[in-house]
């Protein structure tokens, strides 16, 4: 019993403490992934690990008036201020989908510098058979570590997983040109699988913003984007879908020319994760939010109060 006991602690000292893996901690002891797994069970059991949770910096009376409102699936406010407001909710974001991502799911991810952040929050150990996806392609050598094939191919990488990338671009220059990418085999196949997803974690760009992603993107030329701007456009859900302000879908003209997934394929996805905040992205979120294409938010308290209030 001793010597058990001794292991136990061992264990869950390079669980808890070194944040060790249980398959490295099996590999290190020489003992079976399901032995680790069963004396940490019994470290909880027995008292020799205790968990406290600290609730302090949760808003779950905001939260669950959002959930109501807006008739979301889930939302996670983080305590965040306008200068650490991405890192905070990027971290928010890794943290969620760490527990909430099963084996064998395909998730679909969008582009932008706040996915691109949570990268650094987010790992797992899964196989091939889990799959991220991109949402739309991006085949620009600008600014590629903002593009949706990069970030899921470092979402796969952190999890041991497995990636597809769509090699075509965001936005084609014509319909026809959007026609002859999305008929090829390589193009079309990843498309299908994306439709699939079970989940997919997007953030929200804001057009009229002046620091908006979408302008170092390289997706859309300047003439463009002051149509977009001339549009009134306050959402761009990773350039497949604009909103204005009254949550209407507008700027066809652009997403018909996407090489990605449509609002109707967003729409049929069961959990549409959305990580945005800021102040700037307040309308930007709200439309989205009207518009019904969040299921899960997860954003800062200054944006949860404006969406309470508005």
């Amino acid at each position: 019993m001793k010597n058990e006991r001794r292991l136990i602690v061992k264990i869950a000292e390079m669980y808890y403490k070194e944040e060790l893996t249980q398959n490295q901690i099996a590999n290190q002891l020489n003992i079976s992934r399901m032995r680790v797994s069963r004396l940490l069970k019994k470290a909880i059991e027995s008292s020799i690990v205790t968990i406290n949770i600290n609730y302090s910096g949760l808003f779950s009376d905001l939260e669950n008036e959002l959930i109501d409102k807006y008739n979301l699936k889930d939302i996670i406010i983080v305590d965040a201020n306008e200068s650490d407001y991405v890192v905070k909710i990027a971290e928010a974001a890794g943290n969620y989908l760490k527990q909430y991502i099963l084996e064998g799911e395909i998730i679909t991810v969008g582009w932008g510098k706040t996915l691109k952040t949570m990268v650094n929050y987010y790992a797992g150990e899964f196989t091939e058979q889990t799959v991220f996806t991109p949402i739309i392609g991006s085949h620009n050598p600008d600014y590629f570590t903002l593009h949706s094939n990069y970030i899921s191919s470092e979402l796969a990488t952190k999890f041991k997983s497995k990636s597809l990338s769509i090699l075509a671009p965001a936005i084609a220059s014509s319909i026809d040109k959007k026609n002859l990418y999305t008929s090829e085999d390589y193009v079309k196949d990843v498309l299908d699988t994306s439709k699939k997803a079970t989940k997919a974690i997007f953030s929200l760009g804001s057009p009229q913003y002046d620091e908006s992603t979408l302008i170092e993107s390289g997706y859309f030329n300047k003439n463009e984007l002051k149509q977009i701007r001339e549009k009134r456009a306050v959402c761009d859900i990773a350039s497949i879908v604009f909103l204005d302000e009254n949550s209407n879908i507008i700027l066809n003209e652009f997403t018909d020319r996407s090489i990605g997934l449509t609002v109707n394929d967003l729409r049929a996805i069961p959990n549409k994760i959305c990580v945005a905040g800021g102040q700037y992205k307040h309308l930007s979120i709200h439309a989205a939010l009207n518009a019904q294409l969040i299921d899960t938010l997860i954003t800062d308290i200054d944006t949860a109060d404006f969406l309470l209030k508005v």
